[in-house]
């Protein structure tokens, strides 16, 4: 009966946990709209800079020879469609108004009215941003000028010069018409420009920008704050509640060290909450959830249900680590000790040294417990003079304290002088002597110091690139953790700046990616709605769902990928022949091999070696290797694909001859949206390595590559089953 009430106790504790829990979550969630009026200014705010005008005037080079094209008719309008339907430019060009002048004015292209031409060419632009070409008769760009109402005088320079530079660079429209004598203008509003950035090209780059701010707002950190400490207050009060048990259980009975590391990832990551909240309020979160078949409405929900319970596993990780620390007030010293693993291995240390202590001392007896007694005493006396000698202030006072030593050095001699006679004038010249070499030798010192205290001044002020003093003296030893301290601040700022790029890169990558067959989609819509002919209806229908299927594709990979960064996987162990899969993933791309005219060896074990793998995610693996094989290698090369067994692990290697030069990173080809292709003009999602080396690592193992000239190498290495590796029992 008193069990059966105590658990009734605890449930109850537990449920009032929950309900304060919860409640924060959902306050926090109610007061978006607190926090939404805050940053209004942010949603309605322009994030115009140089390289998001620059997003909008780079695809206008290649829209010059679209519309020239479309003049001169040289080349068929379908199969310009067909090669570079996926063009920036075929997207941009909804939002411009544009024209074609001869030398003499005329519109050539008749793309817009009268009054629009007029706007073009009129001398003070109503235009957010307008750029003009000027062709001269050879097909050269004579000019480029840039003004509108939105770029300064610096920004239209800049955008002049980066459009001149890469129209002359680039050359990869061979396949059309070159302009030539004729003035080319586009110019786009201020509201298409919002449009233009807000639907296709910053969407993601804003929310992650005002994320930051929303961050920094005082509104959000207020509503933050204060549930919080409401959370905080709770798990400090309840567990006062003895009826409830509340806080013996041993969840947390957690050792101090890690609760301060869940408390440290849960304030690091509070940018990350920031962008799931601007997600929300902005509803591209809610926009993303449309794809399992909600509607906008029933969508926006889910999100805000998903803002719960991201709320509430938050807050819940807050009350536990409180509820652990709060131990530290209640058991006191006994606390670090029994949850500390610092404090407990320092015990441990001291009780050894106490053990070793006894040992000597009942094995040497008195003479031992002399010579320590004595041992002591010069040890005490050279640490106090150590002491004395380390705090010496160099820098006042010096004479004084050079003085106070030659005094009491004049002392010693006088008392030595009074055994023999003449020997007093000795003594003050010696005297005299000594207090100028000390002088000597404390100017000196006083040199050195003052010389690393500059470096240290100029490493606290940034300026990491200095040469660090060969020589710092007596304080040699500072000097080399000065220039270690300035090695590791290197170290540091290097992986920030690395780690910033690949942010961005990955940012633009996926914009990219994404936008490609969705911009070829859209496109080929307008297309078919104009189009008449019912053959080239099927044919542009064929070529939607070409690039509707490679955009499913690219987004699935997307999601697979997030999963397995995040950990957020499903696996499903078993017994696998890891031999007869990986052969079976050969047979069935055995098509691909032979149309890429590849020639694959395979040196694989005759037995079987089975290993505790998700066979699914493997089978994902050895694909995903292959078929990057089919798309980068060589035509009519080797290819060798090896398995061994090695102490108690499997490694596997696949080698290949690349068909363009490796100049990548071999250390950065795995992340995501990372290719070999820099250009990005293959089919691919830049995912396909990234996938497998997650897949690889979620089941224990390690996926690496490596390159020696053109061959490219992947490795891979998994830990093998204990017990019979030839089909036997074994143990996972």
């Amino acid at each position: 009966m008193l069990d059966t009430k105590l658990k009734n106790n605890r449930k109850m504790g537990w449920i009032l946990v929950i309900c304060i829990l919860l409640i924060c979550a959902i306050g926090m969630v109610l007061s978006y709209s607190l926090i939404g009026t805050e940053i209004q200014d942010l949603l309605k705010g322009k994030q115009e800079n140089i390289e998001m005008l620059s997003d909008i005037s780079e695809p206008l080079n290649e829209g010059n020879y679209i519309l020239y094209n479309e003049i001169s008719g040289e080349t068929d309008r379908v199969d310009v469609q067909e090669e570079y339907g996926g063009d920036e430019f075929f997207l941009l060009r909804k939002y411009l108004d544009y024209e074609v002048f001869s030398w003499e004015g005329e519109a050539l292209l008749n793309s817009a009215d009268d009054a629009v031409q007029r706007k073009l060419v009129q001398k003070n632009s109503e235009y957010a941003l307008r750029v003009k070409y000027l062709f001269a008769a050879d097909g050269e760009l004579d000019d480029v000028q840039v003004d509108g109402t939105v770029p300064n005088e610096l920004t239209q320079y800049e955008l002049e010069r980066t459009l001149l530079d890469r129209y002359r660079s680039q050359d990869y429209w061979q396949n059309l018409s070159i302009p030539g004598e004729v003035m080319m203008i586009y110019g786009i509003t201020q509201d298409n420009m919002d449009a233009y950035w807000s639907n296709y090209n910053y969407g993601s780059y804003l929310r992650h920008i005002n994320a930051l701010n929303l961050a920094d707002g005082s509104v959000y950190q207020g509503v933050e704050f204060t549930f919080f400490l409401i959370v905080i207050l709770a798990a400090l009060l309840i567990p006062h509640y003895k009826k409830w048990g509340m806080g013996e259980q041993k969840i947390f009975q957690v050792p101090l060290e890690i609760v301060l590391c869940v408390i440290g990832v849960v304030i690091g990551l509070n940018t990350l909450y920031a962008q799931v909240v601007w997600s929300t309020l902005d509803r591209s979160l809610a926009n993303s959830l449309t794809v399992l078949g909600l509607n906008e409405e029933s969508a926006y929900f889910m999100s805000k249900e998903l803002n719960v319970l991201m709320w509430f596993l938050i807050f819940a990780v807050m009350y536990w680590s409180v509820t652990c620390l709060r131990a530290m007030f209640v058991m006191k010293k006994a606390y670090f000790i029994e949850r500390s693993w610092l404090v407990r291995g320092c015990l441990w240390g001291i009780e050894r040294r106490k053990q070793y202590e006894r040992k000597m001392k009942i094995g040497a007896g008195g003479l031992m417990q002399r010579l320590r007694k004595y041992g002591n005493m010069c040890k005490d006396f050279c640490v106090k003079t150590y002491e004395g000698l380390l705090h010496l202030n160099f820098q006042d006072q010096m004479n004084r304290t050079i003085l106070k030593i030659v005094i009491l050095n004049f002392i010693a001699f006088s008392v030595i002088s009074f055994f023999w006679y003449y020997k007093s004038v000795a003594l003050i010249i010696y005297s005299v002597v000594l207090f100028l070499f000390l002088r000597k030798y404390f100017a000196d010192l006083q040199g050195q110091y003052r010389t690393l205290l500059k470096d240290t001044g100029m490493l606290a002020n940034g300026n990491l690139d200095i040469l660090l003093e060969s020589d710092y003296g007596v304080f040699n030893p500072v000097g080399e953790e000065l220039a270690r301290i300035q090695s590791g601040l290197k170290k540091a700022v290097e992986e920030e700046v690395k780690s910033e790029r690949m942010k961005t890169e990955l940012v633009t990558n996926v914009s990219h990616d994404l936008k490609t067959p969705l911009t070829a989609i859209i496109t080929y819509i307008d297309l078919l709605k104009q189009e008449k002919n019912e053959e080239k209806q099927q044919e542009y229908i064929e070529v939607l769902e070409r690039k509707s299927l490679r955009l499913k594709v690219l987004i699935e990979d997307l999601f697979e990928i997030s999963k397995a960064s995040s950990r957020n996987v499903t696996m499903n162990f078993m017994k696998v022949d890891i031999v007869g899969l990986l052969k079976q993933v050969g047979l069935e791309y055995d098509g691909k091999i032979k149309e890429a005219n590849l020639d694959f060896k395979w040196r694989l074990p005759e037995e079987k070696l089975i290993l505790w793998l998700d066979s699914q995610k493997t089978y994902r693996i050895f694909e995903n290797l292959i078929v990057n094989i089919t798309k980068y290698a060589m035509p009519h090369t080797r290819v060798y694909v090896e398995m061994k067994q090695m102490n108690d692990k499997v490694h596997i290697m696949m080698k290949n001859v690349s068909a363009a030069e490796l100049n990548f990173n071999t250390e950065e080809i795995t992340d995501r949206f990372v290719r070999g292709d820099v250009s990005r003009n293959t089919e691919g999602s830049g995912l396909g390595l990234a996938i497998a080396k997650s897949f690889t690592e979620l089941q224990g193992g390690d996926l690496k590559v490596s390159t020696d000239a053109d061959l490219f190498k992947v490795e891979i290495v998994f830990p093998c089953m204990k017990g019979d590796m030839n089909g036997g029992e074994v143990e996972g």
